[in-house]
């Protein structure tokens, strides 16, 4: 597999330590780094609570990790619930709430005849989307990934978001924008030249290297991907002697039917 510089995963097994790294990154991107007591509104405060909203069927998903509960609900909307973990905090001053809102795109398969493809063998057909990285004897190429887009169901481009720097309740409410997931979706991309376990004539020479346009005319695909609409949230406990700590939700519009 080729090394790339975004961050992919599967929707069905989000790996804890990606979530923890773009939240890094979220933080990064954030202007600046919102009193909280315990509280059982907005959305279930316990993973049992939701439980028993999935069983009545006034939720489609529960999700926990050690900060917050989220509730996903049968019209799209969600529930962000830490008034568990706030009760155990009561030194709290307010809350920071960041949310980047992408597209995860996966399942590719060539546009031609159908054959699936690894979207880590495929990269945004430009010649700046790679760099050279070292593999021990030789160069190999480092690529921008395809299947975290940053835009809504629309197409609309996103970017992190501050939706409030002093939140002083313990839940967040919001609500995607198209549930579902959508399938043929077309993606051009390029197949990343070279290759990254043995010597070859398309691989960088050198750290100044890049690819060249005739690479990525010849190297540029039709595919069709899936993809599924999903928010991320960092939300920044500010405490009263001035630390901070940090939560994560990832909210997923995988579990409702496919969309036009």
């Amino acid at each position: 597999m080729y090394l790339m510089k975004s961050l992919v995963w599967n929707y069905r097994t989000i790996p804890l330590s990606l979530i923890a790294a773009i939240g890094a990154m979220i933080a990064l991107l954030t202007l600046s780094p919102s009193l909280a007591q315990g509280q059982a509104n907005g959305g279930p405060a316990t993973k049992a609570e939701c439980r028993e909203e999935l069983t009545a069927g006034r939720a489609v998903l529960c999700t926990a990790n050690s900060f917050a509960v989220q509730t996903t609900l049968p019209d799209g909307g969600y529930h962000i619930n830490w008034s568990e973990w706030a009760s155990r905090h009561g030194n709290v001053e307010r809350y920071t709430v960041t949310r980047l809102r992408f597209l995860y795109r996966d399942n590719f398969v060539l546009e031609a005849d159908g054959t699936a493809v690894n979207s880590w063998n495929y990269t945004i057909p430009d010649v700046n989307s790679c760099f050279p990285w070292r593999m021990e004897d030789r160069w190999a190429w480092s690529c921008t990934g395809i299947t975290n887009v940053r835009e809504d169901p629309s197409g609309v481009s996103t970017s992190v978001e501050m939706l409030d720097n002093n939140l002083t309740s313990t839940y967040w409410t919001g609500s995607l924008a198209a549930p579902g997931r959508k399938r043929d979706v077309a993606v051009r991309a390029l197949r990343i030249p070279g290759s990254q376990t043995e010597a070859h004539a398309d691989n960088p020479e050198s750290p100044a290297s890049r690819l060249t346009q005739q690479q990525v005319d010849d190297g540029t695909q039709d595919l069709l991907s899936t993809e599924v609409e999903m928010h991320l949230y960092l939300i920044t406990a500010h405490f009263d002697d001035n630390t901070t700590r940090y939560g994560r939700g990832l909210i997923t519009g995988a579990p409702f039917a496919d969309r036009e």
